[in-house]
């Protein structure tokens, strides 16, 4: 009869990255990154995880939306929508919030509360460690 060994479990994470407050982080913090390359989202996920078992990655945003029918507000639309359209084809999932105009300029609405929200229901669901 086969031994059967007792592996332990490896542990559960979930990456939440709210996209607003990374984007501007790398813009603010300088990072240059060489002509062509953008910054690579699967290595900083196996950066995060360190070997734990990565049972979500969620990207919270505000969707732009082209309200002026401007070109400016198309190519913002487009270039976000091919953007998140990668991270999906990468295993992540899009928590869409809102970006409302406040005095010309624009803000992001609901996407704090939404990974607060979140994080409580998968503690209480056990859906990581």
């Amino acid at each position: 009869m086969a031994k059967i060994e007792n592996i332990p479990n490896k542990e559960r994470i979930s990456i939440y990255i709210d996209g607003s407050n990374f984007y501007n982080y790398l813009k603010d913090a300088e990072i240059n990154f060489p002509k062509g390359k953008k910054f690579d989202f699967i290595k900083f996920i196996e950066l995060l995880a360190s070997g734990r078992e990565v049972v979500s990655k969620r990207y919270y945003t505000g969707i732009f939306r082209n309200i002026d029918n401007s070109e400016k507000s198309e190519k913002l639309v487009k270039n976000q929508q091919r953007f998140l359209s990668y991270l999906e084809n990468i295993g992540f999932t899009i928590k869409r919030g809102r970006i409302l105009c406040d005095g010309g300029r624009p803000r992001e609405k609901g996407t704090d509360v939404r990974i607060a929200v979140d994080l409580v229901v998968g503690a209480i669901d056990n859906l990581y460690d």
